[in-house]
């Protein structure tokens, strides 16, 4: 039988009789879950349909255990963080109401010939369809 390289450590191996022709790491514990987490990771990216499935139960377990708002409480300064995120997020955003009334010709001739503008939220049904119309 012909000693073999592992694809994850480099080190030479004896192969499995029966695996021959397959086997693709030595028998050391780290190069195994190597392995297997790369198999893993093929098969959920071509599996979407467990993916959601999977979203779906994770999300069911921690509502049940209120997980998140626990990890929260916890870890004051994720909160802190997501707070000065969302801040400047929201800073950033222009609010459709409020260009509609400081210039309401200007904001529709904009949808209709000019890019769209960041931050700014609206159906995608007005970019064609209505914008004709004006």
């Amino acid at each position: 039988m012909s000693e073999k390289r592992c694809a994850y450590c480099g080190r030479h191996y004896e192969p499995y009789a029966r695996a021959v022709e397959r086997q693709k790491h030595c028998g050391l514990s780290e190069c195994r879950r190597k392995h297997k987490r790369a198999r893993d990771r093929v098969w959920r990216s071509k599996d979407a349909e467990w993916r959601q499935a999977r979203q779906v139960k994770v999300r069911e377990w921690a509502r049940v255990r209120q997980y998140w708002q626990s990890w929260r409480a916890k870890h004051p300064e994720y909160r802190n963080r997501e707070a000065l995120r969302m801040k400047r997020k929201r800073k950033e955003a222009v609010a459709k109401q409020e260009v509609l009334r400081s210039d309401p010709l200007g904001y529709l001739e904009r949808i209709r010939y000019g890019p769209k503008l960041p931050g700014v939220a609206k159906q995608d049904g007005t970019d064609g369809q209505r914008a004709g119309a004006l």
